[in-house]
């Protein structure tokens, strides 16, 4: 008899018990959705804030790098094992600039490997002064001047931005025919902005999708009234 009543209550308690262990987990379950949708409500804000840190990043990297000068065409092995006495005695020659106060660098070295001795193509150099005023003297001179002829070598300067500021200004070298065949007058100003101008309106730009939006207005002159 009591093998045979349990033999009845086990698949009532077999039954049972799974329609318990069911009703937890479709409550776990509606609660981890809610978790997770509560989760994705926040992710427009999220990347937002991680676009504005990485501008900011991207920011201080360059102004970090205000200080720096890069100069391409030395021919090789022209500094000879001091490049900074080296630079000091021939920047004001080179540039015609007469400086405040004397040349003073905080660092100065070659960019990319060391060539062979025999070597005859130029080589380049960063080099970091000590003062901003300085540095933007040389960038402004090889701006107005054009490349520094001394001794048979042409030396091109440029400011120094970082990879997201050169890509973001190579973007904006690209447009320039676009922007040309629209007859719009344009500028591109350091680090990588460009002023639009149609007409009467101009529109600081800071990314190359701002200007081809700026730009499609021109097929709606509308738009512009």
């Amino acid at each position: 008899m009591l093998a045979g009543r349990s033999r009845v209550l086990r698949p009532e308690r077999r039954g049972q018990a799974p329609m318990y262990d069911g009703g937890l987990a479709v409550s776990d379950l509606e609660q981890h959705i809610i978790a997770v949708e509560d989760h994705l409500n926040t992710v427009p804000e999220r990347d937002q804030e991680l676009l504005f840190l990485c501008s900011k990043l991207i920011d201080l990297e360059d102004r970090s790098c205000s200080h720096n000068v890069r100069f391409f065409g030395f021919p090789e092995h022209i500094e000879e094992t001091d490049i900074q006495a080296f630079l000091k005695e021939t920047l004001p020659t080179l540039t015609g600039l007469s400086f405040d106060s004397p040349l003073e660098f905080q660092r100065a070295h070659r960019l990319g490997p060391k060539r062979a001795e025999d070597s005859c193509r130029p080589c380049s150099v960063i080099v970091c002064l000590l003062h901003h005023t300085q540095a933007r003297q040389v960038i402004i001179a090889a701006g107005s001047q054009g490349p520094f002829q001394a001794n048979g070598y042409e030396l091109r300067t440029a400011a120094d931005f970082s990879k997201e500021t050169n890509e973001r200004h190579k973007a904006f070298l690209s447009l320039r025919p676009h922007l040309r065949q629209l007859e719009l007058k344009y500028g591109l100003f350091e680090p990588a902005r460009m002023w639009v101008t149609k007409n009467t309106d101009s529109l600081k730009i800071s990314t190359t999708r701002k200007t081809y939006g700026f730009t499609s207005m021109t097929y709606r002159p509308h738009l512009w009234t």
